[in-house]
Formats: C-alpha cells, structure tokens, sequence
C-alpha cells in the first residue's frame, strides 16, 4: 500500500526534476541572446531603461 508520505516523496521528485529542466532551458534561451538585443528586443517587448 502506498502511504502519503510516499506519494509525496514521488510527486516532489518529479517536480523538482521539472523545474529543474525547465530552469536550464530558460537559462540557455536567456545565455543565447545575441548583444544585439538592444536593436530587436525594444521591437518586441517595447522599450526599456537602456545601460550607459
């Protein structure tokens, strides 16, 4: 018979290796924006306070 405590150990396992995914791929889409941004992002997103 599985337990709750059981159920919950499952369920944080697998949700913990989700999120873990999903941050190395944000990470990765995050690292590979070109330094160009500052010409293509405003077009996207609008326009933001600008470094320098």
């Amino acid at each position: 018979m599985v337990t709750d405590i059981d159920r919950l150990k499952e369920n944080l396992r697998r949700w913990t290796l989700v999120l873990g995914v999903l941050q190395i791929t944000v990470g990765c889409v995050v690292g590979f924006i070109p330094t160009s941004r500052d010409e293509w992002m405003p077009k996207l997103f609008g326009e933001w306070p600008r470094s320098g």
